[in-house]
């Protein structure tokens, strides 16, 4: 079991009190590189038992920890070191980065909350977490890579759950993510 410690803080206001909870390994990477990652999240902190990641979102900054035995959080602990490797901040703080891809999302929304809330995480760190997904299904083929890129984060994550955790073969998972024909009332 991974325990899992989140915090968010909202511009000036106090604190949200800290929410401690307790879940599988799947659950606990899923959040982690679905809801963190792919939002833009930063690693602040990493050993082989815990794993921070800040997030900074509109004007939540959002904190969650990971914390298991080394053998539970090997994949967690691995992710992040993916994910600090293809970091899409650079040399630029969080609050600039956002600064400047929220600038960006006001413009293409023309400022609409609702599409700038749909449309946060398909501008915040996609194509990073895209990377992290296909780095740790563990393709080394360029042709294989060039197909991933056409799904989705979440289908990606689902095959990156069969080869990683549930040791279902490569060519397997792969098979399982290519579309199945719709049928018909003429077919």
């Amino acid at each position: 079991m991974i325990t899992i410690t989140q915090q968010r803080i909202r511009g000036d206001e106090p604190p949200f009190p800290p929410d401690t909870y307790d879940t599988t390994i799947s659950d606990a990477l899923e959040r982690f590189l679905l809801f963190e990652i792919g939002y833009g999240g930063r690693i602040t902190g990493l050993s082989n038992t815990s794993v921070t990641v800040t997030t900074f979102v509109m004007s939540c900054k959002d904190t969650m920890i990971l914390r298991g035995t080394a053998d539970e959080m090997q994949l967690l602990v691995e992710a992040a070191c993916h994910s600090m490797m293809v970091d899409p901040l650079g040399d630029e703080t969080p609050e600039e980065y956002v600064d400047k891809v929220m600038s960006l999302a006001v413009r293409v929304t023309n400022g609409n909350p609702l599409m700038l809330k749909l449309g946060g995480g398909l501008i915040l760190g996609g194509c990073s977490l895209k990377a992290i997904l296909i780095s740790m299904i563990g393709v080394d083929s360029r042709e294989y890579v060039q197909e991933l890129m056409k799904y989705q984060n979440k289908d990606l994550f689902v095959c990156m759950e069969l080869v990683r955790i549930d040791r279902v073969p490569l060519e397997e998972a792969l098979d399982l993510l290519k579309p199945v024909p719709a049928k018909t009332i003429f077919s």
